[in-house]
């Protein structure tokens, strides 16, 4: 296997996007969780799966820190997850006959989005990729 260059920040690289994706899944946490208290939410469900994804991802994004690799898989699982299910259940609410304020959305369309933007560089970031090896002498 051909050695590849790697700059000699790349460490810090991978640091600054963890953080830049906690960051990002805590904005959206915030949003969903507020939406999902609000009076005029129809599905009481929805604060379930907004605690959960909240605790589970916080608690991955520790993992990454510490250089687990299965935690990245597992995150990008985790948000594909929370998308879907927050996604059925919104298409559940629109369908709905239940009345409801307009502009009510758009905490969870953008909550939603923030978790796909979290994906890009988990995704396709070089230096998480390379964080997430496991030590051995070259890194």
């Amino acid at each position: 296997m051909a050695y590849q260059y790697a700059p000699p920040n790349w460490k810090l690289r991978a640091r600054i996007w963890i953080i830049v994706v906690f960051l990002t899944l805590c904005a959206a946490d915030y949003l969903l969780l507020t939406f999902t208290y609000n009076e005029f939410n129809p599905i009481p469900l929805m604060s379930g799966v907004a605690i959960m994804s909240a605790l589970c991802s916080k608690a991955l994004l520790i993992g990454m820190w510490r250089r687990l690799a299965w935690a990245r898989y597992t995150l990008i699982g985790l948000l594909f997850a929370s998308l879907m299910a927050f996604a059925i259940l919104m298409f559940k609410m629109v369908g709905s006959k239940a009345p409801r304020p307009s502009g009510l959305l758009k905490k969870p369309i953008a909550a939603m989005a923030l978790q796909m933007m979290a994906l890009v560089p988990l995704g396709k970031s070089r230096s998480i990729r390379r964080q997430m090896h496991p030590m051995t002498g070259r890194n």
